[in-house]
């Protein structure tokens, strides 16, 4: 389980530093545009759902948004900050299913 654990992590790292995914990878689909984009306009002072329409929850407009003030206005560092939140969710279902199974 820590091998999958440590190659996910290693396959998130590397797509964070290395921007060289684009339209053309096989079997990785990413639009990145197009959920980035809100949170760029609403660095410039707009605001979710009432000057833009999206389909999608706010939170991780404002996720987004964070990391964009946090870190600058890269992809890498929305792909940083969503790793970590990735990261702490799987640690934190891991732990409330442990103790809610105990030992197997």
């Amino acid at each position: 389980m820590w091998a999958l654990a440590l190659s996910v992590v290693a396959i998130q790292l590397y797509l964070v530093w290395h921007q060289s995914i684009t339209y053309s990878t096989p079997r990785i689909y990413i639009d990145a545009g197009y959920r980035l984009y809100p949170s760029v306009r609403m660095m410039a002072g707009e605001q979710l759902f009432l000057d833009m329409f999206t389909a999608y929850p706010p939170l991780s407009y404002f996720l987004h948004l964070g990391a964009f003030e946090l870190f600058g206005g890269k992809t890498s560092s929305v792909r940083l900050v969503l790793m970590v939140s990735q990261l702490a969710t799987t640690a934190l279902t891991w732990v409330l299913a442990r103790r809610g199974m105990g030992e197997i």
